[in-house]
């Protein structure tokens, strides 16, 4: 009533309004037919993992919205080797594939013209983050979807969590994995319709080793990478996470925008890092109820060749910022510090996420732009997102127990045995007694054994603490001659003494990282536990 009032206060207190009522009736039939005709519906099978039966389910539901009548053709459904998946073709049209030679081999491709040829009521794409080969009409086939919607087909897809490019970071912490193919949150989060395909993971795994999902020489390695119990159970619990998220989502968006919501602004970068501070910066400001806004600062100040690279890096970036929703403004500066100060202040946002790149501090302390911008934006809350990939980050930690020379390592040797020395001296000056100064080496070697990457840091101070205790604490002082006859024992037992204690600190070190996962691999099963 509200609308009729305003349109005749418009009309100036003139005109039927029974004629005005009738127009607005005809207006909403109209546009509720054009919403109708012009967009289709899309229904999501999500799955955690390959094998849980998004595919069975998708052709199961085929079947039975056939069996009411509905026109339903198959557009694509990938050519798996299960037989009970492939039994669930017969009785439904099958649309022919598109064939794509790539580097001379013929790929199979979803037929995206035949489809809107055809034109049935729901038609049934398969692997909705799949790239589509080079000369296809759309690079991926979530795009492909997107088409079929605007032209008014309804659509039943699969996917996995993994492929949510919102999620590629979390997935990519607990597999060692990065999804190279991966569709935006929006599509998901649009659809009409989510259906979770969920089984146990003991389940899944029986059904790959009895050659249900991948061909038998791969099952070895899926079991013992991707496919671990730890890793589906992690996986599971993610999906049913981001499911009950995506309701979430759907409802707040029936409701205005918070007022107290608190914008973020992310700086936008040609590294190799930026898709991850991008992600961290949308995430934030979703659970914060704002909007993201991705800054880029462009500088002159490159050659033509290294432009041209940072152009293309930083296009990506932009492409994926705007994917993931953000509002892109770009800004000129050779400094991208004063700018991102200066555009917080004036759009008055007080949440900035930049990449922290490890490193890069110098003896100074100066030189990292999350520090620098603190000083800039003292009133702003800046977030530092590491710039390591998270496979990295994990392969680093499986390496600890290597032999692998690291420059943290030498340094934290040399460091360790500097120290040591100079406290012998000190020590040494008030008492000459050699036991003090070994005690000395070993508690130093141990107190910085807590910080090594690696065994190798307890192999170099051990040898450099018996040179250095030769050098400054063996009779004659300050040479490498040794004349006491004990002087062999006592380097053999700050040799042992010290590789042991700085190999058994890094152990526990090393141990207490395991627990740590262990811990939160603990948590997960238990919150999934409580989910159910």
């Amino acid at each position: 009533m509200a609308e009729v009032r305003e349109r005749w206060e418009i009309g100036g207190g003139r005109g039927d309004p029974d004629a005005i009522l009738q127009r607005i009736r005809e207006e909403e039939e109209a546009g509720e037919a054009e919403r109708f005709e012009g967009h289709g519906r899309l229904k999501v099978f999500f799955g955690y993992a390959a094998g849980v039966g998004k595919t069975f389910a998708m052709l199961t539901e085929a079947h039975h919205v056939q069996d009411e009548g509905v026109d339903v053709v198959v557009g694509y459904v990938e050519p798996h080797t299960r037989a009970d998946t492939l039994a669930l073709l017969d009785g439904l049209e099958v649309l022919p594939v598109k064939s794509v030679k790539h580097r001379n081999v013929a790929l199979r491709e979803f037929d995206l013209d035949a489809a809107l040829k055809r034109r049935p009521q729901v038609v049934l794409v398969d692997e909705l983050a799949h790239t589509n080969a080079p000369g296809c009409r759309h690079r991926k086939r979530y795009q492909d979807v997107e088409e079929l919607l605007r032209a008014g087909i309804d659509v039943y897809t699969t996917v996995n969590v993994q492929h949510l490019e919102g999620l590629n970071d979390k997935i990519a912490s607990v597999t060692a994995v990065a999804p190279s193919e991966r569709i935006p949150d929006r599509v998901f989060d649009a659809a009409d319709s989510v259906e979770v395909v969920d089984l146990e993971p003991a389940d899944l795994i029986k059904r790959l080793r009895s050659g249900k999902i991948y061909a038998p020489e791969r099952i070895g390695s899926a079991l013992s990478h991707f496919f671990s119990r730890s890793n589906l159970a992690a996986l599971r619990e993610i999906a049913l996470r981001r499911a009950a998220d995506r309701l979430t989502r759907a409802s707040a968006a029936t409701v205005p925008h918070a007022a107290g919501g608190e914008d973020v602004l992310v700086l936008v970068t040609a590294d190799a890092a930026a898709p991850r501070v991008i992600r961290a910066a949308a995430g934030m400001a979703e659970a914060f109820g704002g909007s993201c806004t991705a800054l880029v600062v462009e500088s002159g100040g490159e050659g033509a060749e290294g432009r041209s690279k940072g152009d293309a890096a930083l296009a990506r970036s932009i492409a994926l910022a705007e994917e993931m929703g953000a509002h892109i403004v770009t800004l000129t500066g050779d400094d991208p510090v004063q700018p991102v100060a200066l555009y917080a202040a004036a759009a008055g946002i007080r949440r900035i996420v930049v990449p922290s790149m490890p490193g890069r501090i110098g003896l100074l302390g100066c030189g990292d732009v999350a520090s620098r911008l603190m000083r800039a934006a003292p009133e702003a809350m800046v977030t530092a997102v590491p710039a390591v990939d998270a496979p990295s980050v994990l392969e680093r930690l499986r390496t600890y127990a290597s032999f692998r020379l690291t420059a943290s390592d030498v340094f934290r040797a040399l460091l360790a045995i500097a120290v040591a020395t100079a406290l012998g001296e000190v020590a040494w000056l008030a008492s000459p007694t050699p036991s003090i100064i070994l005690m000395t080496y070993l508690l130093v070697a141990l107190l910085l054994a807590t910080r090594a990457d690696g065994f190798l840091y307890a192999v170099l101070v051990a040898l450099g603490s018996v040179v250095a205790y030769n050098f400054f604490f063996t009779a004659p002082r300050y040479t490498f001659h040794a004349y006491s006859l004990s002087a062999p024992i006592i380097f053999t037992v700050l040799l042992i003494g010290t590789l042991g204690a700085s190999s058994l600190a890094i152990r526990l070190k090393r141990q207490a990282t395991t627990a740590a996962r262990r811990a939160y691999r603990t948590e997960v099963l238990l919150e999934s536990s409580r989910e159910f």
